[in-house]
């Protein structure tokens, strides 16, 4: 069976920002965009007209899937395909004659395709099988959103898939209307290549508040297990190599500054594609900061790493132990914040996660360095920590904490920055 297509409907959208919820769920990994076109006429509600769609093109390269419950129809066909529809599929009803209806379609260039409302049977398409590249299943009546799924689709979906599969042509048969996490399993079971109107990519996206507040958790998480994690131990670390109070300070304190002035080099110098190619402007900046946060995170674990190498390299197998979970349990919020951040940037969900997983394996290499180079270990590590501590600071300072306050929400962002901080101050003063 082909590979299942997400057709999110701008219906489900907050239409004061349009274009930046179309491009969100292209961000997000949708196949097409679902655009809905009522006319209060053949269905009860108005939606939008073809200046909407020419609109919205301008923000996605995805193709648009129009959605014409419309009559008549043949009048705005050249209409929508000059707005920019990729697909425009009509109801028979619409009349008066479907088999002229979809040569016009063809004629512009666009794919044609027919919609099939719960009560016109699957029949309604083999007259025109020849001339369709899409078959729209209605699982709900059209013009109304909120609607539950309708259960006979299901034995209709699987009639057109024998239907399709009959002509050996690669026609799409897409269900839209009351499609959720429960009902798209049963509709793809059934045949279904594609799933239309799914609000779950618009209305389950986590708001720019809850984006915020996490980013200010995650923002408290990187300062707790600066001061706590690295600047403290190297502070100790130091003083332990014959530094009096003074020379430790200023060791760990100018290798901080080492740490924040490479990331500062590495925001200036490295060129707007560098971490995503191609994509400029307010999606592109914001994935540069993510990979700045990612890339900080990395240089984090490396130093933990190390002094987990370190430990186990010497005598004291308890202290090691115990070093090495708390360093783990630590690790479980480090990738949560990557896996967010990435998700909020707009890669994909397994994406997201397997980087924020991917961000904990420096740890095990700075651990075998720590083993092989335990002779030199001892005075590497106070500037190691440091470094460390330093990259999270500048990117703390100068990226996490103005973005989660860019949009207004201040007070949610320093709470969550707060709790953050604590929940790793406990973390680290209990089990490191």
């Amino acid at each position: 069976m082909a590979r299942t297509l997400i057709a999110p409907s701008i219906l489900a959208a907050d239409f004061s920002k349009l274009g930046e919820e179309v491009r969100a769920v292209e961000e997000a990994g949708a196949d097409m965009i679902h655009v809905d076109v009522m006319d209060g006429h053949f269905v009860p509600n108005i939606s939008i007209g073809p200046s909407v769609v020419k609109a919205i093109r301008a923000h996605s390269k995805l193709p648009f899937d129009v959605h014409l419950m419309i009559a008549p129809v043949d009048p705005y066909i050249q209409a929508f395909r000059d707005a920019g529809a990729d697909i425009i599929t009509v109801h028979p009803e619409a009349g008066p004659h479907l088999h002229r209806t979809l040569q016009a379609i063809r004629a512009t260039g666009a794919k044609a395709g027919v919609s099939l409302n719960p009560g016109t049977p699957a029949e309604a398409i083999d007259p025109v099988i020849d001339l369709i590249d899409l078959v729209l299943v209605m699982s709900v009546n059209p013009g109304f959103g909120g609607q539950s799924f309708i259960e006979t689709a299901l034995p209709k979906i699987e009639k057109l898939r024998k239907k399709i599969d009959a002509t050996g042509r690669d026609i799409i048969l897409e269900v839209d209307g009351g499609v959720n996490a429960k009902t798209a399993p049963r509709a793809i079971a059934a045949g279904a290549t594609a799933l239309g109107a799914l609000p779950v990519l618009f209305s389950q996206r986590l708001s720019q508040r809850v984006q915020d507040t996490m980013l200010g958790f995650g923002a408290g998480v990187m300062l707790a297990a600066s001061a706590f994690s690295l600047i403290v131990p190297g502070i100790e670390a130091a003083r332990l190599q014959g530094a009096g109070a003074w020379q430790a300070g200023l060791i760990v304190g100018t290798s901080i500054l080492l740490g924040a002035g490479l990331l500062q080099w590495l925001e200036r110098t490295l060129p707007h594609e560098h971490f995503i190619k191609g994509i400029e402007g307010h999606v592109a900046r914001k994935m540069q900061r993510v990979w700045l946060f990612v890339f900080a995170i990395v240089l984090h674990n490396l130093p933990e790493g190390l002094a987990i190498g370190v430990a186990y390299a010497g005598s004291d197998v308890a202290r090691a132990t115990a070093l090495t979970t708390g360093i783990a349990i630590q690790d479980v919020p480090e990738g949560l914040v990557v896996a967010v951040a990435l998700a909020a940037a707009g890669y994909r969900k397994t994406i997201a996660v397997g980087i924020g997983m991917a961000s904990g394996l420096a740890e095990p290499v700075g651990a075998v360095l720590g083993a092989a180079v335990i002779g030199y270990s001892s005075l590497l590590l106070p500037w190691g920590l440091g470094f460390a501590a330093g990259a999270m600071l500048f990117v703390v300072s100068h990226e996490i904490i103005p973005e989660s306050h860019r949009q207004g929400h201040e007070v949610f962002a320093t709470s969550g920055l707060m709790l953050g901080f604590v929940l790793m101050m406990l973390l680290d003063t209990s089990l490191g």
